[in-house]
């Protein structure tokens, strides 16, 4: 009689166990109320299930990839899912139970950048959209918000939610304005198209873009053309590639600010790249007014192992005054520019010749050699010379010429 009933407990402990197993995997098939399948371990495996659904991808880039960037999803309601940024920028998120239109943010330490998804299709477990969050994401978006904070919309969800894809695309029509002409193709869709970092002209556009953080003000520049919002949220801030100018003793290496005749001076730039690792094999091309300054050994000159190109800066005023030289190169397709003042002083003790000249007189349509020798100083001078003849077009004349 004990053995019969230990063994009926036994047979009604066993049912119960699978009861109970039968139990909650009606409950794991039947719930989560999203209608996507998992994919993971049979019972009893180890496996996390994984969810399917709808899911947005995209590349998070500042020109470099937002590597680590955590990405953020909110839609309609307020409801938010996260992903991190892969090496190369790109990310994937599932976004089952939320309900579009969707503002995307990502955000990498002390960086914010937004992003827009007016609509895509929730019903199919399979659908993916791609939307690219990027600083020119960032402008349309303070495009979407009437020219103000983007993170200001990402907070509110009343006002995002009645945008359209319409508004999207009116709000990219301004940002290409400000962008340089032909970067991006107009059939290139700057938020939804899928591009790579380092692989396409809307990365390098991206790194066309100069942004300048004071404060809680952000300014976009490209070339001229700037646009400035106030951040409410932690600013922007991205790195661009620079050049910077110097000018030194040619013999002592200190640092000056002028040139005059008798004392020329030593023109250094410095190019880094968007990383600020320097940048050699560079050409960088120097420039300034030619009444006030001229260039040996000549106004081009390559970057050396350190990122820096030389020059000579000669002063060709000898009554003094100010100027600004120019110096400008390329990094990555990217044009880069850099400048500094400088002032002249006046050169006293200089003497000129008479001119001499190698015939004269000169027939018509004939060529000859005009000289002057300069006293009172070793240094590279440039000398103007001048005729009525070609300010009046009836002859040509170099006008520049340095000693």
């Amino acid at each position: 009689m004990t053995t019969n009933f230990r063994s009926s407990i036994s047979w009604l402990f066993i049912y119960g166990l699978l009861t109970l197993a039968a139990m909650l995997s009606g409950c794991g098939s039947g719930g989560g109320g999203n209608g996507y399948s998992t994919a993971g371990s049979s019972s009893g495996g180890t496996t996390p299930a994984t969810v399917t659904g709808p899911t947005i991808t995209g590349t998070a880039a500042i020109g470099a990839a937002m590597a680590g960037a955590t990405i953020t999803v909110k839609d309609s309601a307020a409801l938010t899912k996260t992903g991190t940024a892969a090496a190369d920028g790109t990310f994937s998120i599932v976004v089952d139970g939320l309900t579009p239109p969707f503002m995307l943010q990502a955000k990498s330490g002390t960086m914010y950048l937004y992003s827009f998804l007016a609509s895509m299709d929730m019903k199919t477990s399979t659908a993916t959209q791609n939307v690219n969050i990027t600083p020119i994401t960032n402008l349309i978006v303070y495009e979407l918000n009437g020219k103000a904070d983007p993170g200001g919309l990402y907070r509110n969800p009343d006002a995002y939610k009645a945008l359209n894809s319409a508004n999207v695309a009116a709000a990219q029509t301004i940002v290409r304005g400000i962008l340089p002409l032909s970067s991006v193709s107009s059939g290139f869709d700057m938020v939804y198209d899928k591009f790579a970092v380092g692989a396409s002209p809307y990365d390098t556009a991206l790194d066309t873009l100069r942004i300048v953080q004071s404060g809680a003000t952000i300014t976009y520049m490209n070339g001229t053309t700037q646009t400035t919002y106030s951040s409410s949220a932690v600013p922007v801030v991205v790195a661009s590639a620079s050049l910077a100018l110097t000018l030194t003793d040619p013999t002592s290496g200190a640092t000056r600010n002028s040139v005059s005749g008798s004392s020329p001076a030593k023109l250094n730039a410095t190019v880094k790249d968007t990383s600020g690792n320097v940048v050699p094999g560079a050409v960088v091309i120097f420039s300034t007014d030619i009444t006030y300054g001229s260039f040996t050994p000549s106004s081009a000159a390559l970057t050396d192992t350190f990122g820096v190109a030389s020059a000579t800066l000669n002063a060709v005023s000898t009554t003094g005054g100010a100027s600004t030289v120019t110096a400008t190169t390329q990094v990555n397709s990217v044009a880069v520019t850099g400048s500094l003042n400088y002032a002249v002083g006046t050169s006293s003790g200089l003497t000129l010749s008479a001119l001499t000249f190698g015939a004269s007189p000169l027939s018509a349509y004939g060529t000859t050699s005009v000289s002057v020798t300069v006293s009172g100083t070793t240094s590279p001078l440039a000398v103007s010379f001048s005729s009525n003849c070609a300010t009046t077009g009836r002859a040509t004349l170099t006008p520049i010429v340095t000693t």
